[in-house]
């Protein structure tokens, strides 16, 4: 299951904030976490927002979804965490006010960081649900150019297994070049956070005693 979609029901995490107790959300089962698996294998989906965080088949299938435990004391830290920024954050607006020059620099470091964050988590989440299906992509590509190594293959066979191999092939490089772009995206970002850093470090620096 991604880490980016709810282990309960079909809810990304995007949408969490606005749901409550009333909510009417759709829960997952063994049964239709293994049809939507397969769906996405026949119907070779690859858009996220398709595949809902199903990136294999269920590991014990004797487990509802309904009876998996979330682990409380990470979710006790995220909230210790969330509390403490959220009261530095306070004290350092009641403390001071910030110039207007220092407080546009600042604002532009906080959105670069947030862009850099947004960035991460789509490679991240790129990793949890194409890694897979690359690695083997891979290994069923290498299977089919030994299967063309064999002798006595019938000419209708050969160009089938080439035609599989070409279709490999498109989808590889289709998912590799998706990652280098998303790759390419967080590097991007970090250098815009750097570059972001050192501006409101320059004006901190240049500010009145």
């Amino acid at each position: 299951m991604s880490s980016h979609w709810c282990v309960w029901c079909k809810e990304h995490l995007n949408t969490w904030d606005q749901l409550n107790v009333a909510s009417s959300v759709e829960l997952w089962t063994l049964e239709h976490m293994v049809k939507h698996r397969h769906k996405i294998i026949r119907e070779k989906i690859k858009d996220p927002k398709e595949i809902c965080g199903i990136v294999d088949f269920p590991v014990w299938d004797f487990i509802e979804p309904l009876n998996y435990i979330i682990p409380q004391l990470h979710i006790e830290i995220g909230l210790i965490n969330y509390i403490l920024e959220k009261f530095y954050d306070f004290i350092e607006e009641q403390i001071k006010v910030a110039p207007p020059k220092e407080q546009m620099a600042l604002n532009s470091m906080i959105l670069s960081d947030v862009a850099r964050i947004k960035a991460k988590e789509r490679l991240d989440e790129w990793h949890d649900i194409f890694n897979v299906d690359l690695a083997m992509q891979c290994y069923s590509k290498s299977e089919l150019l030994k299967a063309l190594r064999a002798k006595n293959l019938m000419e209708a066979e050969h160009a089938s297994l080439q035609q599989q191999q070409r279709d490999l092939e498109e989808s590889i490089k289709a998912l590799v070049n998706r990652r280098k772009e998303l790759e390419s995206d967080v590097t991007m970002e970090r250098k815009a956070l750097a570059g972001a850093r050192a501006k409101f470090k320059d004006v901190q620096a240049k500010k009145p005693k």
